[in-house]
């Protein structure tokens, strides 16, 4: 589909945003119903598609981390704020909660969730590292 894209619609894009924007939209609806595909066995997207048994839950549950780390919500910047100043830990992880573990007083392990981010020294003065 990517190559698709790159090959039909970026060549010759339009003139302005509101134009690609109809032209894609046009070019989707080809793809997914007009075309077949050989990953499909030769059959369109809108053929094969089925609603999931699962529902989607539109509110995501706050997560424990236990009491024995620290939470902090990243801001907008992927900054948190540590010891009276703003650190910055990732852009990706916006507007998130972190779990913060002081290992033996010196060293920090981060965590999103049950996800390992790194660790640093208290002061932040190395970067989040893997170990």
């Amino acid at each position: 589909m990517h190559r698709d894209i790159k090959a039909e619609l970026q060549k010759n894009p339009a003139k302005n945003l509101r134009l690609q924007q109809e032209i894609f939209d046009v070019w989707r609806s080809e793809f997914n119903t007009s075309r077949p595909h050989r990953a499909l066995n030769m059959a369109t997207p809108s053929e094969r598609y089925c609603v999931s048994e699962r529902r989607y839950a539109s509110e995501i549950v706050d997560y424990d981390y236990g009491d024995d780390m620290e939470t902090r919500k990243v801001g907008k910047r992927g900054m948190i704020w540590w010891r009276g100043k703003e650190r910055f830990v990732s852009g990706a992880l916006s507007k998130e909660q972190i779990g913060i573990e002081t290992m033996e007083g010196k060293m920090l392990s981060f965590w999103f969730r049950d996800f390992y981010l790194g660790t640093t020294d208290a002061d932040f003065a190395h970067p989040l590292g893997g170990g």
